[in-house]
């Protein structure tokens, strides 16, 4: 087998409909920090490659830690979740958020280009229900 093009710490990867992009976002932790009552996540974002040169011809947000991927069905759209600004307000309010806990980005392939953003489950919304 020959390596043909190498991605750094990108931990899933998913294939356009259109089989024109491969898609891949990760991320890790950092244990080093012995202070911290724990660890710290590491994104690397999102990036497109060209399945036909097998070059990277798109990046978003590399150091945001994405935990869904979604391509659209026409393959000109993805769609993104990550952490938002009250994903920590859910663990101790029993699942509500002051402020959005998730946040929807939609960018544009392939060059990876910014349409929207959206704060998900904020206010009264509740993100998980107690003891479930």
């Amino acid at each position: 087998m020959e390596l043909l093009h190498e991605v750094e710490d990108v931990g899933e990867f998913q294939l356009s409909p259109d089989g024109r992009w491969l898609l891949g976002v990760g991320w890790a932790y950092d244990y080093r920090d012995e202070s911290a009552d724990r660890a710290t996540e590491i994104g690397h974002g999102l990036v497109v490659i060209d399945t036909r040169t097998l070059e990277e011809v798109g990046r978003y947000r590399p150091d945001t830690a994405f935990s869904q991927l979604a391509i659209s069905p026409d393959s000109r759209f993805a769609y993104l979740i990550s952490t938002g600004p009250g994903q920590s307000d859910a663990m101790v309010n029993e699942g509500c958020c002051d402020q959005p806990c998730l946040e929807l980005s939609v960018v544009e392939l392939p060059n990876a280009t910014p349409r929207a953003t959206r704060g998900l489950f904020g206010g009264a919304d509740r993100l998980f229900s107690p003891g479930r």
